[in-house]
């Protein structure tokens, strides 16, 4: 790794003294000697840190993808919070500047945003560029705020497809964990949600239905129930964890799919009559806030202008006797060609247990000159299903198991939503 470095003259002295120090220290939340507040990764998945003037470097060394291919690395630099100067375009040119091959070009994507305390945040990624026989990509990430401002980059080398997705699952934890000052919460939790945030509790779902464009270039009508689960100390979530997961366990695994609410208006003797709901944007941090009227009706919600509907859960061991199907089919035409596609999916409970499956998929692609038609039945299985809260575990007779999403949106069984899907009782 160090002879990658120098060949590519990225941060070197750094660099050299993250790999050629006394190894890698514990993982730490605590703010570090270089005035940094994050959460690093565990030195048991592999990378070196070192502390550096201005903050902090770590890199972690990849085998060769391929047998005779020049092997990989990943350099992690956080700087430390400091007073601007200038305008932070500059900051990004000069960090991108290290890396010449890139520098040359734009930015391939680039992002905006507020963080959870407030501060603007900004994500460049470059890519793809190469010098002999390394391959070279760059992410650099800008916060501005309250008097300060911070860069981080990730600078991969020679990396295959599944270490760019840990390096990079690793660099967007540790900036979603990163704090401007003491008394800030990270940029990216979740999961401790502010002081005055909090009051509703339970799942709930919302009907919607509508036409919108498929992957063959026509419209096709949709139908969905959507789900919020609300917690009592002010997270939710927009899908349902697994059985016996609490919330904020659940949400620190998927972030992408949580956020926090407050309760907003009313008075003394009214409630409240609006909710504001921030959510993670994206996983470097960017948060979205969006602000609606709030009235109850009963044990719904009425959102803006959507009627959520409470759900009850389901008793552990409940039972239900039938059949129920999913059904799903889109078709279109675009540029002489048209196709089609289909799939249908069907679950029978039973009341002494038992559960079995089927399904069947079929699509077709034709042109002026020729058609393909293809079609496939899914495996038929049978086992034991049991039922708890929002989930049913599936434990086949083959030994495999699946836990899923399950809840009744109508109160009764005429359709089951399983895995975001609704199906229809026969």
């Amino acid at each position: 790794m160090i002879e990658i470095v120098r060949r590519f003259g990225i941060c070197v002295g750094i660099v050299a003294i993250a790999l050629i120090g006394a190894g890698p220290s514990p993982a730490t939340a605590a703010p570090l000697a270089s005035g940094l507040m994050l959460d690093e990764p565990e030195p048991a998945h592999g990378w070196s840190e070192a502390l550096a003037a201005d903050g902090l470097v770590l890199t972690k060394k990849f085998p060769a993808r391929r047998a005779g291919d020049t092997p990989g690395g990943a350099l992690i630099r956080f700087q430390k919070p400091v007073p601007p100067k200038g305008d932070i375009a500059a900051g990004f040119d000069a960090l991108i500047a290290g890396v010449p091959e890139l520098a040359r070009d734009s930015p391939l994507w680039q992002s905006h945003g507020i963080t959870l305390s407030g501060d603007a945040i900004t994500i460049k990624e470059w890519c793809c560029a190469h010098r002999g026989d390394f391959g070279l990509s760059q992410a650099v990430v800008g916060i501005e705020g309250r008097g300060r401002r911070a860069f981080a980059t990730l600078t991969r080398i020679n990396l295959g497809d599944d270490a760019k997705a840990e390096v990079d699952a690793t660099f967007q934890r540790m900036v979603r964990s990163w704090r401007m000052a003491p008394e800030d919460a990270a940029l990216g939790t979740i999961l401790v949600p502010p002081k005055d945030a909090g009051g509703l509790s339970g799942l709930y779902t919302n009907f919607t239905s509508g036409m919108r464009a498929n992957g063959f270039g026509g419209m096709m009508f949709y139908s969905e129930n959507r789900v919020t689960l609300f917690d009592a100390g002010g997270l939710f979530s927009n899908a349902i964890p697994p059985a016996r997961q609490d919330l904020s366990t659940y949400c620190r695994e998927k972030p992408l799919a949580c956020g926090t609410y407050q309760l907003k208006g009313g008075g003394f003797f009214s409630r409240p009559n609006r909710i504001a709901m921030m959510k993670l944007a994206d996983l470097y941090g960017i948060f979205s806030t969006d602000e609606r009227n709030l009235a109850a009706s009963g044990k719904d919600l009425r959102i803006g202008d959507d009627t959520w509907k409470e759900v009850a859960p389901l008793k552990k061991g409940t039972r239900l006797s039938g059949s129920w199907t999913y059904s799903y089919a889109a078709a279109g035409s675009s540029g002489g060609q048209s196709g089609s596609v289909a799939v249908q999916r069907t679950l029978g409970l039973a009341s002494d247990g038992r559960f079995s499956t089927s399904g069947w998929a079929g699509a077709n692609v034709t042109n002026e000159n020729s058609g393909v038609i293809s079609s496939k039945d899914a495996p038929s299985t049978t086992g034991r299903y049991e039922i708890e809260g929002y989930n049913i575990s599936l434990d086949g007779d083959d030994g495999n198991v699946k836990m899923l999403s399950f809840f009744e949106p109508q109160g009764s069984d005429a359709v089951l939503t399983i895995n975001g899907s609704d199906y229809t009782r026969q």
